[in-house]
């Protein structure tokens, strides 16, 4: 069978690759990236807003995993710390 594609997107560009989502997580800095859904990567200074179970990025909901609620929080939390 052949092996799943991945969509990459950024601010300019569109990217296909075979790579999973974990081997995409471990390449990407963990300071500016994390993972929300078992779907979706993103970077977190792009986050606009957060709900209890989506995120926006430029306009586009992206559903919060369960079992990737914990990080969200720690980005709330650092993020208004760096508010202060």
């Amino acid at each position: 069978p052949p092996e799943p594609i991945m969509h990459i997107f950024t601010a300019s560009e569109k990217y296909l690759t075979h790579l999973t989502m974990k081997a995409v997580e471990t390449l990407l800095p963990t300071e500016s990236f994390i993972r929300v859904h078992r779907s979706f990567i993103v970077h977190s200074s792009h986050i606009k807003s957060m709900g209890k179970k989506e995120i926006e990025i430029n306009g586009q909901l992206i559903p919060i995993g369960e079992n990737y609620k914990s990080k969200i929080k720690e980005i709330e939390k650092r993020n208004f710390n760096n508010q202060l």
